[in-house]
């Protein structure tokens, strides 16, 4: 197993976002004044909460995310843990509370990742995230999430090195969500993992067929990018 090249780095600040969104410098810091002033009133909150009961858990919850939202991720990251470890979650009636618990534990893992290049985060992140989706529960919840949740798992097994992997959840993407906000996000990682790929394919026609086809589809992004595809990535 081996680390993949992280090519185009990616953070998504708003809670259920179906898709990354990109922020101004200025915008960044705003929002992280905001949640970080938010974090800490909850900070003092917990202070007066009984510990191990519903209402703390719910507290330690917002707190984790607020936290994870101004990117304090050291200090997000052991709340989230401590929250993924619990047998049952009580703090909601959502029954897909446990994946979501999963999905921002792994994301805050992937993170510290990308900002320490301690591999130990990118083997928790690859963890939580297969958690997250194998314990999803059917609902619309998961029509809306399910999307998202696998365009973030496939960018955690690019990095894990698992390319095939990969390209096969980029691929249900395609096939299952066509009208996913980040449809084109998804085209355009499967492209990348694609070429890759066929570089490692000895000479052949389909060698050539998997390359051309990756180029079709850079060809087509370019007529039409997304906001959240730069052209300088895509060139």
């Amino acid at each position: 197993v081996r680390v993949g090249v992280r090519l185009q780095k990616y953070d998504i600040v708003c809670i259920g976002s179906m898709s990354s969104k990109v922020y101004t410098e200025n915008q960044q810091r705003w929002y992280r004044a905001v949640y970080s002033t938010i974090a800490k009133k909850l900070e003092a909150e917990l202070l007066d909460t009984k510990i191990n009961t519903p209402v703390h858990d719910h507290l330690r919850w917002r707190l984790a995310v607020n936290l994870y939202n101004s990117y304090e991720y050291e200090r997000a990251y052991p709340i989230f843990e401590e929250l993924a470890a619990l047998e049952h979650i009580f703090f909601t009636d959502d029954n897909n509370i446990t994946s979501l618990v999963h999905q921002r534990t792994g994301r805050c893992a992937a993170q510290l990742f990308y900002k320490t290049l301690e591999y130990k985060y990118l083997e928790q992140a690859y963890v939580h995230y297969q958690k997250a989706v194998q314990s999803m529960v059917i609902s619309l919840f998961t029509m809306y999430n399910l999307p998202v949740l696998l365009l973030e798992f496939g960018r955690i097994l690019e990095d894990y090195g698992a390319f095939q992997a990969s390209i096969d959840i980029y691929t249900r993407i395609l096939t299952s969500f066509p009208n996913f906000r980040g449809y084109f996000d998804a085209l355009y990682r499967s492209a990348i993992v694609g070429r890759h790929l066929a570089s490692l394919m000895p000479e052949s026609p389909a060698k050539d067929e998997s390359v051309n086809k990756c180029l079709d589809i850079i060809q087509f992004l370019l007529e039409a990018l997304p906001a959240s595809i730069s052209d300088y990535q895509i060139v």
